[in-house]
């Protein structure tokens, strides 16, 4: 054989095939899955150990801490999401990886208000603080699925 065959053709491989690492789709999917996986694994772990601090530190305060993160992460995913409007039409015509960034974002965001809110019934024992940063981060999860950021809408 040539010298010139790539890698993947030795593998092979073809590269007209596409494999799961680039199929854009399973990808999104797969770091989906570990966002919600991620929190549901904390909140539980948070919620079988209860919380630490009990009533020692203020819950009015903490939820007064949570408030401003979550309004500024729920803005912020909208934000972004809305902004990616020029890149989503770059994956309908081309690589469809190019929305990986504006998603990895967007879901952060989501998370980053759960973990907070996650937090908070950890040291204070809120679980009305918990219910409402999951019930938000599953509003925001489903609100910027995976589809959404491949098809545009």
């Amino acid at each position: 054989m040539t010298q010139g065959r790539r890698g993947d053709e030795r593998d092979g491989r073809s590269g007209s095939q596409p494999n799961a690492t680039s199929d854009p789709r399973s990808v999104l999917t797969t770091i989906y899955a570990a966002f919600v996986l991620g929190v549901a694994v904390l909140a539980v772990v948070f919620y079988v150990l209860g919380p630490v601090a009990g009533s020692a530190l203020d819950r009015s305060l903490f939820r007064w801490i949570w408030l401003p993160a979550a309004v500024l992460c729920t803005i912020g995913a909208g934000m972004v999401h809305g902004r990616a409007s020029a890149v989503l039409t770059d994956a309908r015509s081309g690589d469809a990886r190019s929305v990986l960034p504006a998603a990895l974002v967007v879901w952060s965001l989501a998370e980053a208000q759960a973990l907070l809110a996650a937090i908070g019934f950890f040291l204070t024992g809120d679980l009305a603080l918990l219910v409402v940063g999951l019930v938000l981060f599953i509003f925001l999860l489903t609100r910027h699925r995976p589809s959404t950021f491949l098809d545009g809408s």
